[in-house]
């Protein structure tokens, strides 16, 4: 189980820097009456989207041998997870930095702050690409069932960090998390293009090149 887990937090703590559902968190935090809870529901709605792409990791990877996976399957996967990395990294570098809105998310009932935890999550291609190939390492493994679903469960609460982590926060610590929470609003927002394109960078190196190097 060591030797499991220091392969995939790595992969679970990059896929944990999430600056636009920390962001929203932060703001819906921010408006007051109800927003705990409307927190709350904008991170079931991101869990609901982590736990459709673990199905998928696992059906891919009992497609392609389960614990008997050939080390080709996998370096495969690593390796077009690191490349949808790069691309986004040079994305979030040179794309514009997008307009201020008004913010609205004070006001949004359960529904929507439930789906918007969907369409942030679902379009969060930097944690979602390190995220499939995390899941699909662990079940590949040839540790035990009780291991890989410990392993499996550690992982995926580090990833909900950015959307569980401010509601439970305030939760626990009530009016006492406001100003650290608005200092972390503040250095996320002005930086938040910087901090994608720099875990994208990294990651991207940290899986494209064992994988390269498996398969060359």
């Amino acid at each position: 189980m060591g030797a499991l887990l220091s392969q995939v937090i790595p992969l679970a703590a990059g896929a944990a820097i999430s600056p636009a559902i920390l962001t929203l968190q932060l703001l819906v935090l921010a408006k007051g009456s109800g927003a705990v809870r409307r927190a709350w529901f904008i991170a079931a709605g991101a869990a609901v989207v982590l736990a459709v792409e673990a199905v998928a990791a696992l059906s891919l990877a009992e497609g392609t041998g389960g614990p008997g996976t050939p080390p080709d399957w996998r370096s495969a996967v690593k390796l077009a997870a690191a490349v949808a990395l790069l691309l986004m990294g040079i994305r979030n570098l040179t794309r514009k930095p997008a307009p201020k809105k008004e913010d609205t998310e004070g006001g949004i009932g359960p529904g929507r702050a439930f789906g918007l935890g969907v369409v942030l999550m679902v379009t969060n291609v930097t944690t979602l690409a390190l995220y499939f190939p995390l899941v699909h390492e662990i079940s590949t493994d040839d540790a035990s069932t009780g291991a890989k679903a410990a392993v499996f469960a550690i992982a995926s609460l580090i990833v909900l960090i950015p959307a569980a982590g401010p509601p439970l926060v305030v939760t626990v610590l009530g009016d006492r998390a406001d100003a650290g929470l608005q200092r972390m609003n503040t250095f996320v927002t002005a930086h938040h293009q910087t901090i994608s394109a720099a875990v994208c960078f990294l990651f991207a190196l940290v899986l494209g090149v064992p994988a390269l190097r498996n398969l060359l």
